[in-house]
């Protein structure tokens, strides 16, 4: 059960919300590794996310994908009048206008190996990211909040990957079944195609499409 506090910073949070644009990569930068919820750069998650894009694109305007940051109010008020838009653009979830910084830097809370995998992926002159804006005003638990969020909205265990994969699969929807099966490493993609393409194993796979709609496939699996 939710406290006070969850409760009160549940309702604090989009008083600071600023809305959301495509932000150039040059203005990306972010949040020292040793504070509360940075992270390492790991190489071999980048060159994850890199295989991904591969396979199935940035999907920048996707929310799952939108990374957070901080930006200074006037920061803002110079960007909205040089990109020429109106501040309620940037509210809409479906079309984020593109937000010219300049030289203006953003600190990001989250995202940094997302970012770095699109730096090498990306071509030039379509190097930007949609980004979710705050004030600058958020305390540091707000923050950490945010950064939890936003970290935990692409957590998904390979069970979940899986029943998404095949819930789409079975509607025939090509693109999201290619989708589900890029977040699986390369090992366990083979693992899957194997489990479906050998006849003995039809039994199981018919017994995993039972289990589908309960949602009890577990990470265990693979």
């Amino acid at each position: 059960m939710e406290t006070e506090e969850q409760i009160r910073r549940f309702q604090e949070k989009p008083l600071y919300f600023r809305g959301s644009a495509k932000i150039h990569l040059k203005n990306l930068q972010f949040e020292i590794e040793d504070i509360p919820g940075g992270r390492t750069l790991d190489p071999k998650n980048v060159a994850r996310l890199i295989r991904i894009f591969n396979l199935e694109g940035c999907l920048r305007l996707d929310m799952e994908h939108h990374i957070p940051a901080i930006i200074n109010e006037d920061v803002l008020r110079r960007g909205i009048a040089r990109s020429d838009i109106r501040r309620s653009e940037m509210f809409k979830c479906q079309s984020p206008p593109f937000l010219n910084l300049n030289t203006s830097a953003l600190r990001c809370l989250h995202g940094r190996h997302r970012i770095t995998a699109a730096k090498e992926f990306l071509l030039p002159g379509d190097k930007w990211w949609t980004v979710d804006l705050y004030s600058e005003g958020l305390s540091e638990t707000l923050r950490r909040d945010i950064r939890e969020e936003y970290a935990n909205a692409l957590n998904f265990c390979d069970g979940d990957i899986f029943r998404q994969f095949r819930y789409n699969q079975q509607r025939h929807d090509l693109l999201e079944e290619g989708r589900w099966l890029a977040r699986l490493s390369e090992c366990k993609r083979k693992d899957v195609k194997q489990l479906q393409a050998r006849k003995e194993l039809k039994s199981l796979n018919l017994a995993l499409d039972d289990l589908l709609p309960n949602y009890v496939i577990t990470y265990a699996m693979f």
